[in-house]
């Protein structure tokens, strides 16, 4: 993928396994600064979505399943 950086107007190549390490945005390779790729909305082929480990996961699927019932706990 080619990105311009919107500050000094460089255009960068950031390549698929770049994208997939969404933690820290790549950097213009000429004056160093974040550059702006969607990194939320930037999907890669074969690509696994970050599973949030302070969500309740499986606990929270079950709870609502269970308000659907009318089981409540």
């Amino acid at each position: 993928m080619i990105v311009e950086c919107g500050a000094c107007s460089a255009q960068n190549f950031v390549s698929p396994e770049r994208l997939a390490v969404r933690d820290i945005p790549p950097r213009c390779w000429e004056c160093g600064r974040a550059l702006s790729i969607g990194a939320g909305r930037v999907e890669i082929p074969g690509e696994t979505r970050r599973i949030d480990p302070e969500s309740k996961g499986d606990a929270d699927v079950e709870r609502c399943r269970k308000l659907i019932r009318g089981r409540t706990t």
